[in-house]
């Protein structure tokens, strides 16, 4: 899938920030649509890794902002330790957040967490009460060994509210629930239970081999921009 993107971007000279950016669109329209359309007053909390995936995010978190629902997003890490088109939706997020109180801004919260006694403080003040939805930006397609430490926590307490809360949040996972390695149909360890998984351009064997595509909940497969000949190809 790298090689698509890589391939779109040089041979079709579509920047790779907007196939990000159609990423991110393409989760917000799943979200909105399962909301019946109204995004207006639902809480989400979106969790980013400092990769890709967690750049999908921060492009998901403004556009949920955009769409007005109130949103909370939670960098696990620094924005330093992120480059890319991932590093510019980090600092296009913050501009968001920090900006004019009539804007989007008003209704947007960006927290950077150097350190996983940080993270652990962030997840469980956003997750009481807990919120409407909760999009899964931490790990996309690159992980091939088991969530451990504050990974693995995060990952357990979501499923766990998933399971047990009474207003359960809907959990909407980015390509492919965190903590699955996307080229393999075996679990390799905790992932994200998803009720809905928006994977980009085409399905992982992970988004469709059992077990690990048990975890995926209803799977939507979404168009951004690669052209199909590649796909093909």
């Amino acid at each position: 899938m790298r090689e698509i993107d890589r391939l779109t971007s040089e041979r079709y000279g579509i920047p790779s920030l907007v196939l990000m950016e159609n990423a991110a669109s393409a989760v917000v329209r799943v979200i909105v649509s399962a909301f019946s359309s109204e995004a207006a007053n639902k809480k989400a909390l979106v969790l980013c890794g400092r990769g890709n995936n967690g750049g999908d995010g921060a492009a998901t978190a403004r556009l949920l902002a955009h769409a007005g629902a109130s949103v909370s997003a939670i960098l696990f890490g620094n924005i330093g330790d992120a480059k890319g088109d991932a590093r510019t939706n980090f600092d296009a997020l913050t501009s968001l957040a920090e900006g004019d109180a009539e804007s989007a801004a008003s209704s947007i919260r960006f927290v950077r967490c150097p350190n996983d006694d940080d993270a652990r403080r962030a997840v469980e003040e956003q997750l009481s009460p807990p919120p409407d939805v909760i999009v899964d930006g931490l790990f996309g397609t690159g992980l091939t060994r088991p969530l451990d430490g504050v990974y693995g926590e995060v990952v357990r307490r979501v499923n766990e509210l998933r399971e047990h809360a009474t207003a359960s949040p809907l959990v909407v996972a980015i390509d492919i629930p965190s903590g699955l390695d996307s080229d393999n149909a075996e679990a390799i360890g905790a992932a994200i239970q998803a009720d809905i998984t928006i994977t980009m351009t085409a399905p992982k064997r992970a988004n469709v081999l059992p077990p690990a595509s048990n975890y995926n909940g209803r799977l939507v497969v979404a168009d951004i921009g690669s052209p199909r000949e590649l796909i093909s190809e």
